[in-house]
């Protein structure tokens, strides 16, 4: 999730923060999402968020200081998922490692917050940036364009990369078009990259996601998360939710459900089996074992059990896949499970007296190749 949240000191009135931040809270909270990158976020506003999501890491700084003033472009990360391996933050200047530079006719400073994770659950590796580019200078953009693909190019490691951002510019704005092109920065060659939303939804044209407390809708899609060629988009969406007409930003967030490389296949040697699940209720564990049985029930939140055991009702564990997010696990459907080995990691809780392990992302469920 990309979120610009709007800068809590704003003197917005009946959109204040302490007026919508239970709104923000709650469109967090229902999408759960691994990675959130926000702009315009302010200390406080990182601190109240974090104490309503303990599961969440941080990385960031803010771009006046480097340290805590001003806005950040955060990464917020579960850390049940993934470890954080390393982070930077650099000023889109000319002179990117100096602390609160300006150089392209911005009058206001702007940064990148990079990090590299490891998923837990696979033991591959991608990066993640995030930014706010400038929303006066043109030139701005398109520097901060020329330099966010050269740090990109420049990585370390050639692992799958996801940008998220505020980028002030359409998707017909040459920065942007830049960005996305896998042009060259100074000799090198760029990563390619594809906003995430139109690799599903092409043809939408009711895209704005700056929205000014409205719900407006016509303008520019200026918001995006973009992924590298070796991420599959699942879902992609611009997130209009409002509670009576009462919106959480003046931005829409934007949304993407991505599967990576799988990486090693394999049954983790600190997994539990289907008995063991018992004693770790309440953990957050992976768990493996034989699916003796399927079901799909189309009504209710949960809706789809794998039966761990030997042959249902007999079974050690379920694995309850999330309904409302069942269409995140397209390219492998309930049935395609049985009879098979599985890993499945979450968080083991009781149902009428039964160890359940809840799962909500492809990358937490697969089939085991010894």
């Amino acid at each position: 999730m990309s979120f610009n949240i709007r800068y809590g000191t704003a003197n917005d009135g009946d959109n204040a923060w302490p007026l919508r931040r239970d709104l923000v809270l709650r469109v967090i909270r229902d999408f759960e999402p691994t990675v959130l990158g926000l702009q315009e976020a302010l200390r406080f506003q990182l601190d109240e968020i974090g104490a309503e999501f303990p599961e969440f890491g941080e990385v960031g700084v803010g771009r006046v200081d480097g340290i805590e003033a001003g806005e950040y472009s955060a990464i917020l990360y579960d850390r049940r998922r993934l470890e954080l391996l390393s982070s930077s933050t650099f000023w889109l200047s000319d002179t990117p490692e100096v602390v609160g530079s300006m150089s392209w006719g911005n009058r206001i400073t702007r940064i990148v917050t990079w990090a590299r994770f490891r998923n837990r659950v696979n033991d591959t590796a991608f990066y993640v940036f995030n930014t706010h580019w400038d929303h006066e200078s043109q030139p701005s953009r398109e520097r901060s364009a020329g330099l966010l693909i050269e740090r990109i190019a420049a990585r370390g490691v050639a692992s799958p990369v996801l940008v998220m951002g505020d980028f002030n510019a359409g998707e017909d704005n040459p920065a942007f078009r830049r960005l996305i092109a896998a042009d060259t920065a100074n000799g090198v060659e760029a990563v390619p990259l594809a906003d995430a939303f139109r690799t599903l939804q092409r043809e939408a044209t009711d895209v704005g996601t700056f929205n000014g407390f409205t719900g407006e809708r016509t303008g520019d899609k200026i918001d995006a998360v973009l992924v590298s060629p070796s991420w599959k988009v699942l879902e992609a969406e611009i997130v209009r939710f409002n509670d009576d007409g009462r919106y959480p930003s003046d931005h829409f967030p934007v949304t993407a459900v991505v599967v990576g490389p799988r990486g090693v296949v394999h049954r983790p040697a600190e997994s539990l089996d289907a008995m063991e699940a018992e004693a770790h209720v309440g953990d957050v564990a992976t768990v493996c074992g034989y699916v003796a049985s399927t079901r799909y029930v189309t009504s209710g939140r949960w809706s789809t059990y794998l039966d761990l055991g030997r042959a249902f009702p007999d079974q050690g564990l379920t694995v309850w896949i999330r309904g409302v997010n069942r269409a995140r696990f397209v390219e492998r459907p309930e049935w395609v499970y049985r009879n098979k080995v599985i890993c499945a990691t979450g968080r083991i809780e009781r149902d009428q007296g039964k160890p359940v392990i809840i799962v909500r992302q492809p990358d937490e469920l697969w089939v085991v190749d010894y």
